[in-house]
């Protein structure tokens, strides 16, 4: 079976992307063509059997320009080649599956925007877009990432059951006993690339987009903990996160990390605490690369993966709404009861054992199978 892929751009260290190389990875492990259609490619050109890039190029000024443009061009791509399957990574007419890696546009609008937002361009354009995958009497197959968008996606387009497709979590299977041997190791070495004591209290916060990530919040939480010190994990612009450390006077206690390719096997090892204070959060698949790896978390009840916290005791998800005082007071707690991050890296280590967190990227696979 031939298969396009439909990426917006492809940014080593986004959730997004690793999502769609390992499901062309798992498709073409059984036998399939996936071509991967893509505006940009940042980082190494991917080289596998099975699997080709095409970088069709960027245009426009504007987020929603450069989607216009892009769709057009996939579009006149996927005509020219006749794939068999197109699954697309972002919300456009005329695709057999979607991807939903991002949460309901019109509900995150509607939860989000001012009421005259709606009347912008910017938001008639995406909301056309989602409406034409999600909407009653769409062919598209939708692939979900947490069964609590489903009710969502019914309510405001009326959508299908049987078009809608939850799939488990997707992350890397761990090894306790490998990590359990690093991580004396790991903590030591964070601390000595930051310039940090070995008992200096150490956050994570990882993940691309830190406006939509709250890192906002956690420069905020600094205030009230003096003594702790931010590592950010991600590709985005730092400078206003930087003024706005300065005028706390937080700055020298946040070190931007850019994207790591050790976040897993060193940095979430090494920190006491990843915090995603996050605004909107479709998922969080970090929330559980987190968790299996012993590394308790205080996050925002907004992201998709949060029950998960609860579910496995291996971490703190904040009520909605969001307060910066009930945040930073979830932060101090755990920081001060070290008995507490001791039991919560034990149950986030059985939790990845007992629950299936990895075979997300298989079932989607399964279901675009069945689309032919």
């Amino acid at each position: 079976m031939t298969l396009a892929f439909l990426l917006n751009e492809y940014r080593p260290y986004g959730g997004m992307s690793r999502d769609c190389v390992k499901l062309a990875q798992e498709a073409a492990s059984r036998g399939h063509r996936v071509d991967i259609v893509t505006r940009s490619w940042q980082g190494e050109t991917l080289r596998e059997e099975g699997i080709r890039v095409h970088v069709l190029g960027r245009r426009g000024w504007s987020n929603a320009s450069r989607d216009k443009h892009f769709t057009r061009a996939a579009n006149d791509w996927c005509r020219d080649h006749q794939p068999e399957v197109t699954l697309g990574f972002l919300r456009m007419s005329g695709i057999d599956a979607y991807f939903a890696a991002d949460p309901c546009y019109l509900a995150k609008v509607r939860r989000l925007k001012p009421g005259w937002y709606a009347r912008t361009p910017r938001h008639r354009r995406f909301a056309r877009a989602e409406a034409a995958v999600f909407s009653k009497g769409s062919r598209t197959q939708i692939l979900l990432l947490h069964p609590g968008e489903c009710d969502v996606y019914q309510k405001h387009y009326g959508t299908e059951p049987d078009r809608l497709h939850v799939l488990p979590p997707g992350i890397q299977r761990v090894n306790l006993d490998e990590i359990s041997q690093k991580r004396p190791e790991a903590r030591f070495v964070v601390r000595e690339e930051l310039g940090l004591a070995e008992e200096t209290p150490l956050l994570l916060l990882a993940g691309s987009g830190f406006r939509t990530k709250g890192l906002d919040r956690a420069i905020q939480m600094l205030v009230s903990q003096p003594q702790a010190h931010l590592a950010v994990a991600g590709q985005d612009h730092a400078e206003p996160f930087r003024r706005q450390a300065d005028q706390l006077g937080v700055a020298h206690r946040v070190h931007f990390l850019g994207g790591r390719a050790d976040l897993l096997d060193r940095w979430m090892l090494g920190c006491d605490l990843l915090v995603h204070p996050a605004y909107s959060e479709n998922t969080g698949t970090v929330l559980l690369e987190a968790i299996v790896r012993g590394l308790p978390v205080v996050a925002s009840s907004v992201c998709g993966f949060a029950p998960h916290l609860t579910a496995s005791q291996a971490g703190r998800a904040l009520a909605e709404p969001f307060t910066q005082s009930a945040f930073d007071q979830a932060v101090a707690d755990l920081l001060a009861d070290e008995e507490a991050r001791y039991v919560m890296r034990r149950a986030g280590g059985a939790y990845g054992v007992t629950e299936d967190l990895y075979s997300c990227h298989q079932r989607a696979v399964d279901v675009l199978e069945r689309i032919k």
